[in-house]
């Protein structure tokens, strides 16, 4: 009969070995636990400095409302018909410029305000205020036209992605002041300075044109049509007399050839044309102004960043935090 003793030997070293682990990490966690508690002991014995800390944190947070005030926000929402893009970053950038060079009085004229609100605005910016569906309709108007080449190599994921403000022509004015009162008098002096751009206007003043021709074409077809019904009317009356088809050969054209032409065709032709023209005259306050405004301005500003409590409470978070680190760092070298 074999013997089991060596097998006993290494089992027991085995045991002997988590034995040693076990211990050693307990009294790791003791360590831990009691440094924690020594610290815990620690910040209890400084719980006046602490509140100092904080109290001082507080304060400069209130206070720097002095240094960087309170901002407040007004938005316009704009929607171009016309390739004004380009057009209406650069004049924000313009007014930003006049802002960071501190050329109040040119910003307070182009504005309609005062000198002393003009220095209460702080920045303009401009945004996409496009939803996902209207942007992915623009693109699909560009991505229709393309070969179909062209449209394996674009992901139109990563497309929509990376530029924000290409298959968009609707965006947000946003101006931040320090003031929320100064907003009531801006956007018609704004809006005037946006469509003062020759080139924008006569953009739009040719597809206002192309809309009109167009709407008296189909108003001028509608004529046409008003007299012909007219004398199919008066056919169709003999017609009735005479018991014959509502169908009739009618001489048209410059060519002297008869066609065959249906009373209900005419009638449901003017009524598309009527259509037409209804959706037309809807286009046409699309285009009398370079921009088209979808939302005013505020006259009252909204409020924007962090107010003086929640500065004090976060100057009070951070620098007890910091009297914290100062005070265990203390201790730890004493």
């Amino acid at each position: 009969m074999k013997s089991n003793i060596p097998e006993e030997e290494k089992l027991n070293s085995i045991v002997s070995d988590l034995e040693k682990i076990v211990q050693k990490s307990f009294n790791q966690l003791s360590k831990v636990g009691l440094g924690i508690m020594v610290m815990i002991e620690e910040l209890f014995k400084s719980w006046k400095r602490l509140l100092a800390w904080s109290i001082i944190g507080g304060l400069l947070g209130a206070i720097s409302l002095l240094v960087t005030p309170r901002k407040y926000e007004s938005n316009l929402i704009l929607k171009t018909h016309i390739d004004a893009n380009e057009q209406l970053f650069n004049d924000v950038d313009y007014l930003n410029s006049l802002i960071s060079s501190s050329r109040y009085d040119r910003l307070s004229t182009i504005l309609g305000i005062n000198e002393e609100n003009a220095k209460k605005i702080t920045s303009i910016e401009v945004s996409s205020a496009a939803s996902i569906t209207e942007r992915l309709s623009s693109l699909d108007k560009v991505y229709s036209k393309l070969d179909s080449a062209l449209k394996q190599n674009l992901v139109v994921e990563d497309l929509l992605e990376d530029d924000k403000y290409t298959f968009t022509n609707k965006f947000k004015v946003s101006i931040y002041a320090t003031d929320p009162f100064i907003f009531e008098n801006i956007e018609s002096n704004l809006i005037s300075f946006l469509e003062r751009v020759p080139e924008l206007n006569r953009l739009r003043k040719n597809q206002l044109q192309i809309i009109q021709t167009q709407k008296d074409l189909y108003t001028q077809e509608i004529q046409n049509l008003d007299s012909l019904k007219k004398i199919l009317n008066r056919v169709m009356l003999e017609q009735t007399k005479q018991k014959e088809s509502s169908e009739m050969t009618i001489n048209m054209g410059k060519s002297g050839d008869s066609e065959l032409i249906n009373p209900l065709s005419v009638y449901n032709q003017v009524n598309t044309y009527a259509e037409r023209i209804v959706g037309l005259e809807e286009r046409i306050p699309l285009y009398e102004k370079c921009y088209f405004i979808v939302s005013h301005l505020n006259e009252t500003g909204q409020k924007s960043g962090f107010g003086g409590l929640m500065r004090a409470i976060i100057g009070a978070i951070v620098f007890g935090f910091i009297g914290i680190i100062a005070t265990l760092s203390r201790n730890k070298t004493t």
